[in-house]
Formats: structure tokens, sequence, C-alpha cells
């Protein structure tokens, strides 16, 4: 049946119109795409401009097998293995305490040495579950029996005590360097398996200590701190920042109770003060923050496809995987540009603006646009993993500082004046507040001791008294050694 003329007016007219809105959006897809592309051209030239190039992954200078303590045999094998590769499996079986965590975490924070007696209880009942039977009686001291149990002349713990005096470098090496967009499919190394290691390198020393038997303990501590050193040396991503930041805090707890005792000798203080120079956790973390921002502007959009294998775990995928490739570019113009505030703050530590920039990061995330999207998305929470590293930063010259003034006292039978006695001899620079860049507060006790803190994160002097609650990173109270 033909149409009537009005009908054909009709749908000429529609056909027009769909026809001229189609090529509205055909030329508003153009636009974004150009615009896009010479924002993302722009940054790209800015930021390398500035010595920060977007399209790069730098790669740390190899060192040698034999001096690399992260290249041990096990850890060789074991450090990128997967949760289910049969060595990780067979080692799992092999050490019933592998998923052993104490519950005393980093005493040391509260001025407490470690508890053997309820740790030695701890450890009893996690054997007792998994071998589902009641252990026979013993009536050696807890140390002895903590000792039996995370024994440091049988492997891992023999290997890794051996490296630590032989091996003076710790980096973790992969079989392959990582490309952009595929930063995360090398492997990445297994929190419980290096919080095991830690855990019973600082068990272990811990209870030599209790037996009088610093030289026992020495290398002990020292494989506690490559361990930790290994992943911040720098490390790769975010994940492995913090699980340093974790790692090295915990390796502390024996050496800080061998300084309690005065049980070091200037061997062994010298040796420690050394590896925990080498330890930047805020400029690895910088590193980190750098890789996943550029590994994210390297992804494909395929990487943001249906659940079920998407990299990049997001809400939304569809949209963005279909969304015009000028969006996609602004986007990844907008996550660069929020990278920058936490670089900011990072690369500001040791200066007296780093708190007010810490305390604005929470503003670091934009209005919602379609030019971020998945920017925002991908921001992490900063406001958390900064501090975190700050304090593990300060924990670390602290320590490094108190192995000097120990030095000192060895050297003179009293502690220093102030601590710039120990520039150069004992340490080559005055030691700074990661919090405010000022010197470290130190005074020298009537009692003979001494008192060595940061203001923390509240920035307030206390005096060197410790927070109520050592947990909460921003409370009130000092961050002693």
């Amino acid at each position: 049946m033909p149409f009537s003329a009005k009908t054909v007016r009709f749908l000429r007219r529609a056909l027009l119109g769909l026809a001229g809105f189609a090529t509205v959006v055909a030329a508003a897809w153009l636009v974004e795409n150009v615009r896009g592309q010479r924002a993302w051209d722009a940054t790209l030239s800015a930021y390398a401009g500035r010595g920060d190039p977007l399209d790069v992954l730098p790669a740390p200078p190899p060192i040698p097998a034999d001096q690399n303590f992260m290249q041990t045999p096990l850890l060789a094998r074991l450090a990128l293995a997967h949760f289910s590769s049969p060595e990780l499996t067979a080692f799992r079986e092999e050490h019933p305490l592998y998923f052993f965590v104490p519950t005393q975490r980093n005493p040391w924070d509260t001025g407490k040495r470690l508890d053997l007696d309820a740790l030695a209880k701890e450890v009893q009942t996690h054997l007792a579950k998994k071998r589902q039977s009641t252990p026979p009686e013993s009536t050696d001291s807890s140390a002895a029996r903590l000792r039996s149990w995370f024994d440091g002349e049988r492997p891992p713990l023999s290997e890794f005590r051996l490296a630590a005096l032989r091996r003076p470098e710790s980096r973790l090496v992969r079989p392959e360097a990582p490309v952009l967009g595929g930063l995360f499919t090398g492997g990445s190394p297994s929190f419980p398996l290096f919080r095991h290691f830690v855990t019973c390198t600082s068990i272990h020393a811990s209870a030599a200590l209790a037996q009088g038997q610093p030289d026992v303990a020495f290398p002990s501590i020292l494989a506690g701190l490559n361990l930790g050193r290994g992943l911040s040396d720098p490390s790769q991503t975010l994940v492995e920042s913090m699980m340093a930041t974790v790692l090295l805090r915990a390796a502390l707890q024996p050496l800080w109770e061998g300084m309690q005792t005065r049980v070091w000798s200037d061997r062994h203080l010298q040796r420690y003060g050394d590896v925990l120079s080498t330890i930047d956790p805020m400029g690895s973390l910088a590193q980190a923050v750098r890789n996943e921002r550029n590994n994210v502007m390297f992804l494909p959009r395929s990487a943001l496809g249906p659940p079920k294998d998407r990299k990049v775990g997001m809400p939304g995928w569809f949209w963005y995987c279909h969304m015009p490739l000028g969006w996609w570019r602004q986007n990844q113009v907008s996550s660069v540009r929020m990278s920058d505030a936490p670089l900011r703050v990072i690369e500001s530590c040791d200066r007296p603006e780093f708190r007010s920039r810490l305390g604005a990061l929470n503003d670091a995330s934009e209005p919602p646009s379609l030019y971020n999207l998945f920017a925002n998305q991908l921001l992490t929470a900063y406001g958390k993993v900064i501090p975190n590293c700050a304090r593990t930063t300060q924990a670390l010259r602290l320590a490094a500082t108190a192995c000097a003034l120990e030095r000192h006292r060895l050297a003179h039978a009293e502690y220093p004046e102030s601590l710039a006695a120990l520039v150069p001899v004992f340490l080559s620079a005055m030691p700074r507040d990661v919090i405010t860049g000022e010197s470290l507060h130190y005074r020298r006790n009537a009692d003979g001791t001494f008192t060595l803190y940061s203001v923390g994160l509240d920035g307030d002097d206390d005096g060197g008294v410790r927070p109520a609650d050592p947990a909460v990173t921003d409370g009130d109270g000092d961050w002693v050694w």
C-alpha cells in the first residue's frame, strides 16, 4: 500500500533529522577524540620535560646473584611462586607454623619486650591444632622451646642467617623486566610467606637474646631486616611497599630488645647501622606510585573487560570499554594529575609542609565528570598508606640513630650531650624527623639512659611520651625509640 504524502514528508524529515543527529554525534565524537589525544600528548611531553616520563618503568641496576640476599636458593624458588604452586604448597605442608601470626605486634612501639611465656603458649596451641594432638609437657624455658620451634640451625633460617652475613645487598629479582600495561602479570611476592620468614627470624632472635646469646641473635636480625629491605629496594608496586613497611617494623623488635640490655658490640651496631641506612621506604613508595601510575596509563581498554577476566576490577566496565577514545585519553590525563598530590606529599617528607600536604590529600579526587570516570575509582587511599610508610621510615631512622648512640657509649663510656656529636664518626649526617625536617629529639637522662623520638604525625612535641594507642598513626604522642 503506497504511503500518503503526509507520511512520506514525515519519514523524509525523520530521516533527515536522524542523519543530522548522527552527523552531530560523529563530529562531537571526532572533536572529543582529537581534544583527548592532544591533551594526552601534551601531558606526555610535559612530564617527560620535567624528568618524570610516563612511558617507562625504571629497572634498578642488576646485583650479582651471590651478593643478593633475595637470591638465596629458597627465596629464588619461592619469592614469586603462586600460592597454589607445587613448590609453595609443599613448603606450607612442611612448616606447620607457616600461618602462625603472633598476637603481640611490635611491642617495642610501646616500650615492651616480647612476652616469651605468652608467645610460647600461643605457638604450642597453634601446633596442637595443626597436629590435632596435645604436645607433651616440657620443663624447658619458654626461650628454649621457642628456639627449638624456630631452629636457626635448620632451613630455612640457617640459609637466611648465613646469607645475611655474606650477602651485602637485598633486592627482589623478577625473571623478566616489567612492561607498561603488564606490571602485575609477572607475579607478586606472597605476603604470608615473607611474614612467616620475618616472624621466624624475629622470634628466634628474641629467644636467643633471652638466653644471653647476642651473637646467635645477630644474623637472625640481619636476615629479618634484609627480607623487608628486599621488597623496598625499590618496591615495584604499592602492595610490595606496604608489605615492606609491615615486615621492617616487625624485624626491629629484637634489635630494640638487645639495645635495652646493652648486649650489642660495636661490630653488631655498625652492621645494623649500615643496613638500616640503605632502606628508604618513602623513596620506595614514590617509585611504586609512579610505576602503578605509568602502568595504568598504558593499560589497553580491554583490561576493563567483563568481570571474569578483567585486570582492573571496576564497576561500569561496559561503558569504559565503549567510551570515545578521547574520553579515555582525558581519563588518563586526570589519573596522572591525581597522582601528583600523593607524590608531592611523599617528596615533601623531611620538610615542614609534609603535614599540611598530607592533610589535603582527601581533596585529591576531582568532581565526577566524563573525563575522570575511572580515574577517581583508581585513586588509592594514600591518606592511610603514606602515614604508615612515614612511620616505618622514622622507625628505621630512630633505630640507626640509636645504634650510633650505643657505639658512642661503647667508645666514650657515656652517651653524647647532643646528636651533633655523632657526626661524622658514627653518622654521616644529622638524623632528621621525617615529619618536620628538623633534627630528631634527643636527651641524655640522669639514670644513664637516653630518650630519642620524633614528634609524630600530630606535629606536637610531647617530650617523648608514647601514644596511648600506638596502632593509631596520627594520635597524640610521639614516635619513641
